[in-house]
Parts: structure tokens; C-alpha cells; sequence
């Protein structure tokens, strides 16, 4: 904690600073933490880490700052950073919306900052490719900015029921579109809006938050523990893997973590 709380920011990556929040800073030094959740807002509007050379709108996973944002809340009850967080979502969410919403499909395009795009796409996609995707990551982080507006919103007792209704409509699309009944998990992506055939790829990442926010519902949880292969040195980021020759890097502790959680979360002491 000391070293990330004395680290620059711009040293700092904001998804994973983002992440890192959520699972445990939040509650080990709060105060570090809204230094750098607010190191990661420019004009009141959250920056979106650049991946492989691609950036935003092309990699829009940015709104995982919420839920860093509302664990920090949670932790310490500082109303200013409640109100001051509540602004920079909203205003992130209504900067986003008019270029990467799909209001066909209720989810947004694009893919998120947790992969590296070859390895969780096909080698023949281009960047074209990837914003046109539909990605569970960024539609999950999507979904529970959401679900985080509607708590700060009842927390400064204004109504938030717009933003819990949002919630529940893209969590459905998510479900209906994102799950593989066949194989019990969700797929990584759709290729794209006009042909929305589901990716053979799996990314557990984004499956574990589907697990901690309550996405995955109606046993699809349960069905996700079971199904889910593991490797030795723990679970895999991307299953299986598209790119063969290189080392396996997946096996990332802040994945494995959030899958403990999701475990933990649905009582399976086992996981």
C-alpha cells in the first residue's frame, strides 16, 4: 500500500488501480485510494487506459472506476467523495453513451483494458473488429456503474431508479445474449452487431465480476464454479488461449482473487 500510494500516476494503470481498490485498498487506506481513483479524472470525466495502441472508444472499460469509487465509499462514508464520485460517473456514462451504445442490443461495443485484443481476438480482426464487438467485460463493468449510480443516488437521496431500472435491462440483454446454455459459461464477445455469433473464447476475468455483481443469475453461478476448468498454477484469464507461442501469463493473482471472491460470494467453499 505504500508503494501505491507513493507511486506517480501516471506509473499507475487506472483499470487495475481500479481493481485493486475494489478487491482490498478500499479498506486498507482509503484516502490513498481517492488520490489516485481522482489521478484518473480529467474534466470531471474518467480516462480510459490505452491498450496495444488502441484507446477509447475502441477500449471503453474506464467505468470500472465506480466500482473502485463506491467500495471506497463504503469504507470510509466521506460524503464529499460520494458527491464528487457521483458527478465524474455521470458524467462519464453521458459522455460514452452517444458513441458506444448499441440501443438494439441494450450493451455497448467495444473491448476492455483487462486482455491484451490478440490474444482475446481472432488475428485476422482489426481494430474496426474490436470496437464493433460486444465484449462481457466492458457490458458487465457497463451494467454495475449502473447498479452504483442507483446506491449512491438513494446514499444523497435523489432518485436513482432510472439507473437501477438501466441495470436490470442491460444485465438482461447480458444474459440473453452473452450465455452459452450449451457449455454453462459466458463467451468473451460477440463478433459484432449485424452478426452476433458468440466467441469460442472464455474470459474469466469479466465471468468473475458476473459472479460479484450479481450478474450471473438463476444458477448461472453455480453452473460457471462447476464448468470452469483450472489450471495448476490457478484459473486462466482467457480459455483456452488463442495464441500458443508464448508463456502462460494468465494465471494473474488479481484474476485468481476475484474468482475466490466469486466463489465466496456464492458459498462454494470448494472453488
Amino acid at each position: 500500500i505504500d508503494a501505491i500510494s507513493g507511486a506517480a500516476p501516471s506509473e499507475m494503470s487506472g483499470s487495475k488501480t481500479s481493481l485493486a481498490t475494489f478487491l482490498a485498498l478500499a479498506y486498507l487506506n482509503p484516502e490513498a485510494c481517492i488520490k489516485l481513483l481522482r489521478s484518473r479524472v480529467s474534466n470531471g470525466i474518467i480516462r480510459q487506459d490505452s491498450t496495444a495502441r488502441l484507446a477509447s472508444p475502441i477500449v471503453n472499460d474506464r467505468l470500472i472506476w465506480a466500482a473502485a469509487a463506491w467500495q471506497v465509499y463504503c469504507a470510509n462514508g466521506d460524503r464529499r467523495w460520494l458527491e464528487y464520485a457521483f458527478k465524474v460517473i455521470q458524467n462519464t456514462v453521458n459522455a460514452d453513451k452517444h458513441i458506444i451504445f448499441c440501443s438494439d442490443f441494450w450493451l455497448i461495443h467495444g473491448c476492455n483494458s483487462f486482455s491484451q485484443p490478440e490474444d482475446l481476438y481472432p488475428r485476422w480482426m482489426s481494430a474496426k473488429d474490436y470496437f464493433e464487438s460486444i465484449n462481457l467485460g466492458a457490458n458487465v463493468i457497463y451494467a454495475y456503474c449502473h447498479y452504483v449510480l442507483s446506491e449512491m443516488a438513494d446514499e444523497l437521496g435523489i432518485d436513482g431508479n432510472d439507473y437501477y431500472e438501466s441495470f436490470k435491462r442491460i444485465k438482461e440483454n447480458i444474459n440473453q445474449r452473452l450465455w452459452n446454455e450449451r457449455r454453462g459459461t459466458y463467451c468473451a464477445y460477440l463478433i459484432n452487431e449485424a452478426y452476433s455469433a458468440q466467441s469460442a473464447t472464455v474470459c474469466n476475468l469479466a465471468q468473475a465480476l458476473c459472479m460479484i455483481f450479481d450478474i450471473a443469475d438463476d444458477d448461472r453461478a453455480v453452473t460457471l464454479l462447476r464448468r470452469t476448468p483450472f489450471a495448476l498454477t490457478g484459473i486462466h484469464d482467457i480459455y483456452p488461449l488463442q495464441i500458443t507461442d508464448r508463456p502462460d501469463f494468465d494465471d494473474l493473482p488479481y484474476i485468481q482473487a476475484l474468482w475466490n471472491l466469486a466463489a465466496a460470494h456464492n458459498g462454494n467453499e470448494a472453488a
